[in-house]
């Protein structure tokens, strides 16, 4: 579904958080926090976010408004 949004739709400033600002912002944090269940946790791998070209030193957090790059991910590149 989030893949028919467009971009500018989600890099909206909607969130008043101190981390997250955006949709992707959101989004990303709901992923990475499945990921570091499955992968660090249970499997005592490393994060998908760790070993993805472009992603091994995101922090999380407001980041991904301005991000076109990351939209892949953002809507089911994982």
């Amino acid at each position: 579904m989030l893949e028919r949004v467009p971009d500018e739709v989600l890099s909206r400033p909607l969130l008043n958080g101190a981390k997250l600002h955006c949709i992707k912002d959101l989004v990303f944090h709901i992923a990475s926090v499945e990921d570091f269940w499955m992968h660090e946790e249970i499997l005592r791998e490393q994060p998908v976010w760790k070993t993805t070209p472009g992603f091994e030193n995101t922090q999380g957090g407001p980041v991904f408004a301005a991000s076109r790059s990351k939209r892949w991910w953002i809507t089911g590149g994982w």
